[in-house]
């Protein structure tokens, strides 16, 4: 079984017969990842430090010192699965995260991974099953890895103005990665089977987009976030991010956690395979929720000062006191949004009422709140 909150997947794996509870992250490089607590209970030490100035895809701000090990192979148990990795990490930022460390998929593995959304189950086996083979037919890919990830072939997206009807299609490679928290990244021109600065210009040009502030350590980003509806793949609005520089340095796409989460997805790693079931997903613009277990409310920093509300729990205070997605937060009870929204509803005490001052479609409301 595993768990999710907003952005993360949490399973438990065993190692030397401890139970430990790792976030699952395809996107570090078939490493694993460990708190210097954990490696201490299974006597692991550092071989070589090394100052990194940017963590493992969850790493909070500041940066913190992550040590590279040197260590003979550990046999990590998950699912009843034995998994060798090669390649150990203590960083404590894992920590942060209520989480004992992060684990990917090892290198060279050759196991079926089925990541099951609907029963919240990831199970490995040797081979695929017939019921298998058979429900998963809305979509078959080829995966390739490389430097420890892995990478669908040829995914064809359609992007579709719901102003203007025109469509743009984009077929290109995306790294498959649980560890972040959103739908599509765009990231650097290389290998692009398209128009690369066409879909940027028509993205620009056709769907619901603002610029937003990202933090790498001390560095500021402001990167492009695109909403648009997607006919081929997610038949739904989909959330693109143009990030414009890949912190590793490698021009890749991502698709991330947020965009899997509309199909329960095998990945056959002795096929090369990624064979795809889709589930049950929204088709309103306006009221489709991105994230995976539902926050309260999803917001992004603008370079203007402001929070934009990119996804919204139905049941939570805030959806039923009237904010809305995409409404834009300009200030609660009378404080500037320099900081993130979250952080100052989390503030208030139980019964505290806050004024939400928002703008939507170019009006201004004042929407009151009872925490």
């Amino acid at each position: 079984m595993f768990i999710t909150d907003n952005s993360h997947i949490s399973i438990s794996v065993l190692i030397d017969s401890l139970k430990f509870n790792f976030l699952f992250d395809t996107g570090a490089s078939g490493k694993l990842i460990v708190s210097d607590t954990v490696a201490s209970l299974l006597n692991i030490s550092d071989s070589l430090g090394v100052n990194s100035k940017m963590g493992y895809g969850f790493s909070p701000y500041p940066p913190l010192k992550v040590k590279e090990v040197t260590y003979s192979p550990l046999d990590v148990t998950i699912g009843g699965m034995l998994l060798r990795y090669d390649e150990i990490i203590i960083d404590n930022s894992t920590t942060a995260l209520n989480a004992d460390g992060i684990i990917s998929i090892p290198k060279g593995d050759r196991h079926i991974w089925h990541l099951d959304f609907d029963r919240m189950r990831l199970e490995l086996s040797d081979s695929l099953s017939a019921s298998q083979t058979a429900e998963y037919e809305d979509g078959t890919f080829d995966l390739y890895e490389h430097r420890g990830n892995y990478f669908v072939k040829d995914i064809p997206l359609a992007f579709v103005s719901g102003h203007s009807g025109n469509t743009y299609h984009y077929i290109d490679d995306y790294m498959i990665d649980t560890g972040s928290p959103y739908e599509i990244v765009l990231m650097g021109k290389g290998g692009h089977k398209g128009s690369y600065e066409q879909l940027i210009a028509y993205l620009a040009d056709n769907s619901l987009n603002f610029e937003y502030i990202m933090r790498t350590g001390r560095e500021v980003l402001h990167n492009k976030m695109y909403y648009i509806a997607e006919s081929g793949m997610a038949c739904d609005t989909v959330q693109i991010i143009n990030q414009n520089k890949s912190q590793s340095g490698f021009s890749m796409n991502i698709l991330g956690v947020g965009f899997m989460y509309r199909y329960n997805l095998i990945f056959d790693l002795h096929s090369k395979k990624l064979q795809l079931k889709k589930r049950n997903c929204s088709k309103d613009f306006n009221e489709t929720v991105l994230s995976i277990c539902g926050s309260n409310m999803d917001t992004y920093a603008t370079a203007a000062h402001t929070n934009i509300v990119t996804s919204i729990n139905h049941n939570s205070v805030l959806y039923k006191a009237g904010i809305r997605r995409f409404d834009e937060i300009t200030g609660v009870t009378s404080r500037s949004m320099e900081g993130n929204t979250s952080k100052i509803f989390k503030m208030a005490e139980k019964g505290d009422t806050l004024y939400f001052s928002i703008v939507r479609n170019g009006h201004k409301l004042n929407i009151p709140v009872v925490k």
